[in-house]
């Protein structure tokens, strides 16, 4: 009993408070671009050149050994005027991340990052997940957790254009920050799933 408690104290209770809990406001019509998990080779190049030319500017939650595989591409995005975020060195999932492996992973991806002249200042822990160490490394690091005030699953291959579209601009309209995914978690993954991401934000920025 007392190991469940503690350990609902540790993680759980504060997963439920930041994602579903604790609400920031933003003002009807103020989108905030995110992305999780890359960088990928063949989407995030085309990802890039997208928001340029729409003038975007958004954060990248990057991972730490895509980081490693892919270093020009984290410095394009930072070039190009974009946020690069912490997000994790090996993307498992922390719901049984004790305190040594939350700080072994948090340290990794900083040292990825930093590796490539960059100081992180947003946090997002794998699919949202968040324990007391997180939040105890992020305030000792001047950092800021940050989520999102929604998620539409672009990282599954089913969803189609037309329903990414509409999440999107239901966004848009009632303010806030969406996650979407310019690749797989996975390291050398075979989805295609960005392409529909890719296809949705077109179709946003030509009718925004």
């Amino acid at each position: 009993m007392i190991v469940a408690i503690a350990w609902a104290l540790y993680s759980p209770l504060p997963t439920i408070y930041f994602k579903f809990l604790r609400k920031e406001n933003y003002e009807p019509g103020t989108l905030e671009f995110t992305f999780d998990d890359g960088p990928n080779p063949e989407f995030t190049p085309r990802l890039l050149s997208l928001l340029e030319e729409n003038g975007v500017r958004a954060t990248f939650f990057v991972v730490g050994q895509k980081a490693e595989r892919y270093p020009d591409l984290v410095k394009r995005e930072r070039a190009t005027g974009h946020t690069i975020g912490l997000h994790c060195y090996d993307h498992t999932h922390p719901l049984f991340w004790g305190p040594i492996k939350t700080a072994r992973d948090m340290d990794r991806a900083q040292a990825a990052l930093e590796s490539l002249g960059i100081t992180p200042i947003y946090y997002r822990p794998p699919h949202g997940w968040v324990n007391l160490t997180m939040l105890r490394k992020v305030r000792s690091r001047g950092m800021r957790l940050k989520l999102w005030t929604a998620i539409p699953g672009d990282w599954d291959e089913h969803m189609s254009v037309d329903q990414l579209y509409e999440a999107i601009a239901e966004v848009a309209r009632t303010g806030g920050v969406v996650c979407l995914h310019d690749s797989n978690h996975r390291m050398d993954s075979p989805s295609r799933a960005p392409l529909t991401t890719l296809e949705a934000l077109e179709r946003y920025f030509e009718t925004r």
